[in-house]
């Protein structure tokens, strides 16, 4: 069973793997900033997720509809930003990156209060 996504600008239900709204003529890539989940992202085959509304040291605010219901919502990607830069393509942390990273971080933390 295909899961339903709606185009997070009109509402409008989008056919499987669509780049733009058939309905409204809203292009989705490149709209969010690198770093940020692109617009028409399902999450949870429930949500579709919109244009990043703000950005702060704990994650990314971004509109967003409820794709059962067909309302409006806001989703909060709790994620720091010094760690989203290490997402792939598919828009999936890389682990092997994110190790390396803390260790980096540890190491230079230690080394601060060595001194």
């Amino acid at each position: 069973m295909e899961q339903k996504r709606l185009c997070p600008y009109c509402m409008g239900e989008l056919p499987p793997a669509a780049d733009s709204c058939v309905h409204c003529g809203k292009v989705f890539a490149g709209r969010n900033p690198a770093g940020c989940l692109p617009v028409g992202t399902v999450l949870a085959g429930r949500y579709t997720v919109g244009e990043m509304r703000s950005l702060d040291g704990e994650g990314i605010l971004y509109r967003g509809v409820e794709n059962l219901g067909c309302f409006r919502v806001t989703i909060k990607e709790y994620l720091p930003v010094t760690l989203s830069a290490e997402r792939g393509a598919d828009c999936i942390l890389q682990p092997m990156i994110l190790r390396n990273h803390y260790r980096r971080c540890l190491l230079a933390r230690i080394k601060e209060t060595d001194e």
